[in-house]
């Protein structure tokens, strides 16, 4: 199922509701045929089945998109569902408070239009505009919980590497490691990975991420430890463990609520993390895409 996720744009995924601005994590109203119709010409209906295979036929990428939108948004509501995710209208509200004080900024100084004028363009009143954020805002930090109290279950690892050519430089690299040569410095001036302008780390790490001809190494390796030379696809490596984050298997938002809406205020999920969780969702959902 992680095909229908792979090629997806973490920004478009939070601005589901910009699309589909009356979905909400809540109860589902049942379909009718009434509401099937989008039109009547003459006493002939329009209906939304005709609109959607016209969709399919005209714009299949648009519409391979929204299928996948509205996939994640019933995963989301299941997960959340799962996890007793929830949030308060007082905490919703002063998010919401927040968002749009900084929309309005971002209007005055770049479209140096105000507030009501662009309110008018848009065509919506400032309360509807408020209740809208509202709702995109609960989608969207319900995600980010989510993605964040899943990361919390894992083990994590801050990792460093320096990455030769060859088994002997590697070798010879590694005796002046040994010998308290500076890390940051043979990576500056032998590493050959592109992650050598970030001192050699890699991102932060859990199982799965990386080779596996690397994982073992670094999941075995005690902190600030130097590991011996290992192989990998891309040639020869020496690996450092940085810091080790325990699992915390027993997470859940009931009791770490107050840490996971904080640690995503200083360190948002990223489009690595959206994906890696989608990826977990694709195998513990089951999918059929019938279109």
């Amino acid at each position: 199922m992680y095909k229908f996720f792979k090629n997806y744009i973490f920004s478009v995924i939070f601005y589901l509701f910009l699309i589909f601005p009356d979905l909400c994590i809540q109860g589902e109203e049942e379909t009718s045929a009434s509401n099937n119709i989008v039109a009547i010409v003459a006493g002939n209906p329009v209906t939304k089945d005709q609109v959607f295979d016209l969709l399919m036929e005209r714009y299949p990428a648009q519409a391979q998109e929204i299928i996948t939108e509205l996939i994640l948004y019933q995963i989301v509501k299941l997960e959340a569902k799962q996890e007793k995710i929830s949030f308060s209208s007082h905490f919703l509200e002063k998010k919401a408070s927040e968002e749009i004080e900084k929309i309005k900024k971002d209007i005055e100084k770049n479209r140096k239009q105000s507030w009501q004028d662009y309110l008018i363009q848009a065509g919506v009143s400032e309360e509807k505009f408020f209740s809208d954020t509202v709702r995109k805002l609960r989608y969207k930090i319900a995600l980010q919980s989510l993605i964040r109290l899943s990361e919390m279950k894992e083990v994590q690892i801050d990792a460093r590497h320096i990455m030769l050519a060859s088994k002997e430089k590697a070798q010879e690299i590694l005796t002046k490691l040994r010998s308290n040569a500076d890390f940051e410095a043979l990576v500056q001036k032998e590493s050959l990975s592109a992650t050598k302008n970030q001192g050699g780390m890699f991102p932060k790490l859990f199982q799965g991420d990386i080779d596996p001809s690397l994982e073992k190494v670094l999941f075995s390796l005690k902190p600030m430890k130097i590991s011996d030379v290992v192989q990998s696809p891309w040639g020869y490596h020496i690996l450092q463990v940085i810091r080790v984050y325990p699992s915390k298997p027993d997470a859940s938002w009931t009791q770490d609520r107050i840490e996971i809406l904080d640690s995503l205020e200083k360190n948002p999920v990223s489009d690595r993390s959206l994906k890696r969780w989608l990826e977990k969702m694709g195998k513990k959902y089951s999918i059929m895409q019938k279109f």
